[in-house]
């Protein structure tokens, strides 16, 4: 049988992380948790779960998953995040590799389904791309992105698509939505100023007159109904606010 690792970056989870945590069972033989400063009950959960806790000031998430990583025992690594949990399909088809056959691939990739306050969002969540989240470590690793982070490999590797899906279960409310939007409009501020040689002061109302079409028209949040048009429009403010912000920092460069 195949031993597996898993690796869970945290701040102030506790509504989220015993979900998380349930869904591994079977599966980790071992939890790694980096916590970013949490004021909450989140890192007591995880250490009444047996879970090996780090502390780490958060430097963007690919770096941090990384880290995380390389406090694993094991080679093959399952990377959670906090408010994300295992569909019982996908938990049985990863149990029964451990089993039988987990080492005839490198890495493996999940399909996710996103859940905004409850409700499952099928044509505009924000990111609901496969994702590569079971890998061998020998072979694969995390990109330094601060945002948009993603497990790299050879290409020569093929990865091995898992049945069940990824759930993640983005935002309780809309407030707390908000909160993670605002961060992810800080994160992306940085990228933009420099890759940026100059930013004109329309550019911002552009891109965000552009991400709301894109979301409303090419991804039809229509279709999802209020909360689809909900989510388009604080994601057309995120990318005004991201644009506004490397704005800003290119004139104080």
């Amino acid at each position: 049988m195949n031993s597996i690792s898993a690796t869970i970056i945290t701040y102030n989870e506790e509504t989220n992380i015993e979900r998380c945590l349930n869904s591994l069972i079977g599966i980790a033989d071992e939890i790694i948790v980096v916590d970013s400063g949490s004021a909450d009950a989140t890192v007591q959960t995880c250490q009444r779960w047996g879970c090996r806790v780090s502390h780490r000031q958060f430097s963007g998430y690919g770096s941090q998953r990384q880290w995380a990583t390389s406090l694993a025992s094991h080679t093959y690594i399952l990377a959670i995040d906090a408010d994300e949990c295992l569909s019982e399909e996908l938990r049985q088809h990863i149990i029964n590799l451990k089993h039988h056959g987990l080492e005839q691939h490198r890495v493996y990739r999940m399909q996710v389904a996103e859940y905004y306050w409850g409700n499952l969002v099928t044509h505009c969540p924000i990111d609901s791309k496969p994702k590569i989240r079971l890998f061998n470590r020998r072979y694969a690793q995390w990109n330094m992105s601060d945002l948009g982070e993603q497990v790299t490999f050879p290409e020569s590797l093929r990865p091995v698509t898992l049945d069940g899906k990824l759930l993640h279960y983005r935002a309780a409310d809309y407030d707390e939505f908000c909160r993670k939007e605002d961060l992810r409009s800080a994160l992306q501020a940085q990228g933009i100023a420099n890759s940026q040689n100059k930013i004109k002061p329309w550019t911002p109302r552009i891109k965000a007159w552009a991400k709301y079409y894109n979301m409303m028209v090419s991804r039809r949040a229509w279709a999802d109904g209020p909360i689809g048009r909900l989510i388009a429009r604080r994601v057309a403010l995120s990318t005004y606010k991201a644009w506004s912000m490397a704005r800003q920092k290119k004139s104080q460069q």
